[in-house]
């Protein structure tokens, strides 16, 4: 891997020509490359794998994203995960790995993207049932300890409901039709804010970054009332988490703007 050595010339000049000596020179190695490695567009996904090893216990999830940069810029991923339980409350006594080296079979890397197998494990069965979904944020680094950016995921479990203490109603609207477009965009500046929508306990768009062009999905409600909860997964570059819901049934468009962050998400209770 090149190293590229800046040097304080008149430094140098004072220590050859002037005689100096006293003098400390510091010198920085920049790995210029690296400078302005980025990651984005996490998926994940729960796979079957005896690469965590041979106990029953283990769980896997396999985490792919892309990167924009030189391959060699990448050394290791550093995750922090979140494992969180049906009533909203943060787990311990996990085995995990916080930190997946480019050498580690569990890791693969392709020329745009890096796929890494995630594995964790808990002390007892009843915690592994209790577990609602991991809150995972990771960035790479280089030799040099140079770090990407950071990006997230949130990776439910399926079949287990959210908490719902974990939220605030930021506006209460009233539709007419059972099926309802929502277009989820970011209405201010582009800085990589990540998010998933939940509705009435059900993924309906997940891992989603946040772009001015934006996103529309088809919701179907039920009658009376329905929770939509906007996810804050990362905190982009210009926290906190905003995103704009424009919400169109056959007769008007409603538009609201959430702010999540990582402690408290804030809900659209739609009215049918």
């Amino acid at each position: 891997m090149k190293k590229i050595l800046y040097l304080f010339i008149p430094a140098i000049a004072c220590i050859f020509y002037f005689g100096c000596t006293d003098k400390i020179l510091d010198m920085d190695i920049i790995e210029i490359k690296c400078k302005d490695f980025t990651i984005s567009n996490p998926t994940y996904d729960f796979v079957s794998s005896a690469i965590c090893g041979n106990d029953p216990n283990y769980r896997t999830v396999e985490i792919t994203f892309k990167y924009n940069g030189d391959r060699d810029c990448i050394h290791l991923v550093e995750v922090d995960a979140k494992f969180v339980d049906t009533n909203d409350t943060e787990m311990s006594n996990i085995t995990h790995r916080p930190l997946i080296f480019k050498t580690d079979s569990v890791i693969s890397i392709s020329n745009s993207t890096i796929t890494f197998k995630y594995c964790y494990r808990f002390a007892s069965s009843a915690d592994t049932a209790a577990l609602s979904y991991i809150r995972m944020n990771f960035h790479t680094e280089n030799e040099q300890q140079n770090e990407s950016n950071t990006i997230g995921v949130l990776i439910p479990i399926p079949g287990r409901n959210l908490h719902p203490k974990n939220y605030e109603i930021k506006e209460t609207i009233t539709v007419s039709d059972i099926y309802i477009d929502a277009k989820i965009y970011d209405d201010a500046a582009e800085d990589g804010d990540i998010i998933s929508l939940n509705l009435n306990g059900k993924w309906v768009l997940e891992n989603f970054t946040l772009t001015n062009e934006g996103h529309i999905i088809q919701l179907k409600v039920n009658p009376g009332e329905n929770i939509l909860i906007m996810y804050a997964i990362n905190l982009g570059s210009s926290p906190p988490n905003t995103g704009a819901i424009e919400i169109t049934d056959s007769e008007r468009t409603h538009n609201v703007v959430l702010n999540s962050d990582m402690g408290k998400n804030q809900a659209i209770k739609i009215i049918y």
